[in-house]
């Protein structure tokens, strides 16, 4: 049984989702433990993040917008758009990721990612 279903066009701040052509998905989890926040950022291809355990803010650097995710939550993340995470509260947060990124995509995303952070 699907329970939820939704269909997901934009992304948590108003923008409009597409995908790269050819794309693949790649799925993982990330962990925060500690209430370090995580370091500023941006996704160059839709990322999708659901809220397994714990509380997570995302702030938008550019705009000061930001909201508290929840257990159960699915966070469409802004592309492009610099901003940052934190823990909130002494739970920590697990998060299952999808990212949609074009198909001849090299190297894993944390290295890749990793380029992207300030």
């Amino acid at each position: 049984m699907i329970a939820d279903a939704r269909r997901i066009e934009r992304t948590w701040t108003g923008q409009q989702l597409s995908w790269p052509e050819p794309y693949r998905a790649i799925a993982q989890s990330l962990e925060i433990a500690d209430a370090t926040p995580l370091p500023e950022h941006h996704h160059p291809y839709p990322r999708f993040g659901w809220v397994v355990e714990g509380h997570l803010r995302v702030v938008q650097v550019g705009t000061g917008e930001e909201r508290v995710f929840r257990p159960g939550e699915l966070i469409a993340e802004s592309v492009l758009q610099r901003h940052y995470g934190v823990k909130v509260g002494k739970e920590r947060v697990l998060l299952k990721l999808l990212d949609v990124v074009p198909l001849d995509w090299k190297g894993g995303l944390a290295d890749r990612y990793a380029a992207e952070l300030i």
